[in-house]
This record gives C-alpha cells, sequence and structure tokens, in this order.
C-alpha cells in the first residue's frame, strides 16, 4: 500500500501525470495500521499478490493528524447535509482510494465502495470524504459514478478541496 501511495501521491508526480488522479495527504504504516483497526480497509489484489487498489475507511474521532483531516473535523459539525449537521450521522472519514494507474476506469472502484460500505454498516450511518478540486477525474468519479454529494468547498494551505457525503445504507 505504501508503494502504491507514493506512485500516486501529488509530490511525486509531475504536474502533466496528475490529470488521471492524485493523492492529496501522506499516511505512515501506523496510520494506515490505526485505520485497519477502527474502521478497516478493502485491499484488491492484483496478478502476483501485488496491490492493485486499495479504499480506506477511518475514524473522526482524532482528526487532527493533518491541516486538511483537522479542517474536515471542524467542517462536519456545522455543515448541513439532509437537514441536519452533518456530524450527527455517526460519520467515518472516507479515504484515501488508490488505485494503480493502469485499472483507473476500469470498474474497481465502484466495487472496492461497496465492500468498504458492507463493512462499515451498522457501525457509522454517512460517510465523508474530501477530494481536491485540482483533481477533476476522482471528483466526477466520486460525484458521478459512486454518487456522492458535494456538501461544500473548503481551502487549507492555499489548496481547495470538496466535502463529499454519502448514505452506508441508502433507503
Amino acid at each position: 500500500m505504501l508503494a502504491l501511495q507514493e506512485a500516486c501521491y501529488i509530490g511525486n508526480l509531475p504536474p502533466q501525470a496528475r490529470g488521471s488522479g492524485f493523492l492529496s495527504v501522506r499516511f505512515s504504516r501506523r496510520q494506515f495500521s490505526r485505520m485497519m483497526d477502527e474502521a478497516g480497509i478493502v485491499v484488491a489484489a492484483g496478478a502476483g499478490g501485488v496491490i492493485a487498489g486499495y479504499l480506506c475507511a477511518a475514524s473522526l474521532d482524532g482528526g487532527g493528524s493533518s491541516p486538511i483531516l483537522a479542517r474536515l473535523v471542524e467542517l462536519i459539525n456545522v455543515v448541513e447535509y439532509r437537514g441536519a449537521p452533518l456530524g450527527t450521522f455517526r460519520p467515518f472519514l472516507y479515504g484515501p482510494v488508490c488505485l494503480h494507474e493502469t485499472l483507473r476506469g476500469q470498474g474497481l472502484l465502484p466495487v472496492l465502495y461497496a465492500q468498504l460500505k458492507r463493512h462499515v454498516a451498522g457501525r457509522y450511518g454517512t460517510g465523508v470524504a474530501f477530494v481536491s478540486l485540482d483533481n477533476p477525474r476522482s471528483l466526477r468519479a466520486h460525484v458521478e459514478k459512486l454518487g456522492m454529494t458535494a456538501v461544500c468547498e473548503f481551502s487549507v494551505d492555499h489548496a481547495r478541496y470538496a466535502l463529499l457525503a454519502f448514505d452506508v445504507n441508502p433507503d
């Protein structure tokens, strides 16, 4: 997972390669381990056991590990979703999601998403995610393909993000 993350991290990509998607935040082995223990990680294995993609979930209880996550935690208590503050819906943090570049657009993301929703059902009511506004491919995938709702936009250190929300068990 760490190798795939590094291959997709914005700071490691030349500007011309960012159009196919990128990660805005890096996570350590310890942070991935904590996500696995808290809410879970769904992993897709490719040929030879190589990780083809992953989708993480995490509790928002200790969300201040980065400026972006700290801002997101602040927002969920004031931004409305379905007529109430987002924080009232037992939210969890969706992401990061990372797919090997050769598998993007091949239908893997909806499979990982459905599996993650099954995994967190009963423990969480709503997922929240953030996507860089400089990452239109990821934003389209999450809003148009997965049906997430863009709740608001926010900025951290001159970078702009969309805050997305979705129901774990839609009616």
